[in-house]
């Protein structure tokens, strides 16, 4: 059952997907991966999923690039594990996106979410541990969280990623806070 706390949220990611030029749409993760390469799943195993991974699927659509938009899972590899989880129907999709890339985009993913949650009143409790409460401690966690996928040169090029997005994430806090 959704609250309306739930449901104003939700609102507010419908509208930030249609500003985006995708859509959220009620099905399950496991059956059509989080981004079938046209929509963003808003269910896991039948229940709803936090608003904050619906937020970070948003992310990912504002990271990916025009190519990557077209192809489930944003052309990132799935793991064989994801095609062999009880109830799930995948199906098998080897991705292009490299691993290094994959990290890289991660990582602005994830700043780029630390951007928007706050403005959405999404809490990042469910990321990177439960113990976080604010959007802040998040960010701090993250540099530590990727250093031993990422060389100072990725966090360079990723930083530069971010202030490209910059005029879309602006844009996308001001949708967001009405």
């Amino acid at each position: 059952m959704l609250t309306d706390k739930l449901i104003k949220c939700r609102a507010k990611l419908d509208r930030l997907a249609e500003f985006l030029g995708t859509r959220l749409e009620d099905r399950d993760i496991y059956t059509n991966y989080s981004f079938d390469g046209f929509s963003i799943a808003t269910r896991i195993q039948g229940n709803f999923l936090y608003p904050r991974h619906v937020l970070h699927e948003l992310a990912h659509f504002m990271v990916a690039s025009p190519e990557q938009r077209k192809h489930p899972n944003f052309g990132f590899k799935v793991p064989f594990e994801a095609w062999t989880i009880p109830g799930a129907d995948l199906q098998p999709f080897n991705g292009f996106i490299e691993t290094h890339e994959g990290n890289i985009q991660e990582y602005v993913t994830s700043l780029v979410e630390a951007e928007l949650g706050p403005v959405l009143k999404i809490s990042p409790k469910d990321r990177l541990g439960d113990h976080l409460h604010h959007w802040n401690h998040f960010k701090t966690r993250l540099r530590p969280h990727f250093s031993t996928h990422l060389s100072d040169e990725d966090f360079a090029e990723s930083e530069r990623r971010l202030e490209v997005l910059r005029p879309l994430i602006v844009e996308s806090q001001h949708l967001s806070a009405k």
